[in-house]
């Protein structure tokens, strides 16, 4: 168990925060694939980071010396798919005015890794699956195969055995690039790291932007901390972007300098607060319930307050603003 956390700990990490159990978990599993060369499928949900966890295997590895060359199957267009990756001789189509070395052959000695593998066409998924077996690659329109050694990292947030049940993946390539597997579990599970991901994340963004550092109000993390991120950590990233942007020159950041769609969404309770008939405000008159602390109070009190105005205004934030006389 000791000698587990130790090999964990003397990771290469760049750019993965966070200290949680399921982190942990996943970064074990990092050490694990980085000492072999067994092809590696990444899943998760969109943003939690795929390409940060191939680039930790690659760094981690005997390959880290040569180069680590990511490619995104879902931006490449399905004619140029397959002279992307092994690439062509000169003339081989129309348009190919030179001879080009494909995206296989650069990671050569290396790592390749597929990001959203599942978009890959299947006259490609032949193609590749023949690469791998092989250990070669032959150019669109030449006559002859280039060995090449490669270790193959592949990444998606597709469910992938049901696209071999739908004939849409080919099951035999499922099992050359599955020999692993890591699962990234989503940011909603790991809370105890956003914390930590939102500091380190705005100081590298201060110092990006040339910017002043900023402090955090307790009560943004706690929003942060509750929101459900359906985008995971790139999601984050760009709120924290639009909350520098939005305080300005401000030393401290709070609610209110989150995007509106952020800022509606806290005041979205549950639906037996909604169907409550007496607010919050009256309860402060039971003699027998204990009284909270004065700013508790007030900051009850007025989230009682606008969830009512949003219900009474059936969510109409104009009539809302008009009745209130607050700005949205």
């Amino acid at each position: 168990e000791k000698q587990h956390t130790r090999t964990t700990v003397s990771l290469v990490r760049t750019g993965i925060i966070g200290e949680s159990n399921v982190l942990q978990h996943c970064l074990e599993s990092v050490a694990t694939a980085a000492v072999t060369d067994a092809s590696v499928l990444i899943t998760g949900e969109t943003g939690t980071g795929k390409e940060l966890f191939a680039r930790a295997i690659h760094e981690n590895s005997k390959r880290r010396s040569f180069p680590f060359v990511p490619v995104d199957c879902g931006a490449l267009p399905n004619t140029l798919v397959e002279s992307t990756l092994f690439g062509h001789e000169k003339g081989a189509f129309t348009g190919a005015g030179k001879k080009q070395e494909g995206l296989i052959l650069q990671a050569h000695n290396g790592t390749l890794m597929l990001d959203e593998v599942g978009d890959l066409p299947l006259n490609a998924q032949k193609s590749l699956l023949r690469s791998l077996q092989e250990r070669c690659v032959r150019p669109v329109g030449g006559g002859r195969e280039i060995k090449v050694n490669i270790r193959l990292i592949a990444a998606t947030n597709l469910d992938l055995d049901q696209m071999v049940e739908d004939r849409t993946f080919r099951k035999d390539l499922l099992y050359r690039i599955r020999a692993m597997e890591i699962y990234l579990p989503p940011l909603r599970d790991r809370e105890n790291d956003i914390e930590e991901i939102i500091i380190k994340k705005l100081h590298e963004l201060t110092r990006r932007y040339h910017m002043e550092s900023k402090a955090v109000s307790d009560e943004l993390i706690k929003i942060l901390a509750a929101h459900p991120w359906p985008g995971n950590v790139r999601e984050l990233i760009n709120v924290l972007d639009y909350l520098l942007a939005s305080a300005g020159k401000d030393p401290t950041l709070f609610p209110k300098h989150l995007p509106p769609e952020y800022r509606i969404s806290n005041l979205t309770f549950s639906p037996s607060i909604k169907r409550c008939t007496t607010p919050f405000f009256f309860d402060g008159c039971d003699p027998q319930k204990e009284l909270p602390p004065l700013n508790e109070f007030r900051r009850q009190l007025e989230k009682e307050y606008l969830n009512t105005l949003l219900v009474r205004c059936k969510s109409d934030r104009y009539q809302a603003c008009q009745i209130s006389g607050i700005s949205q």
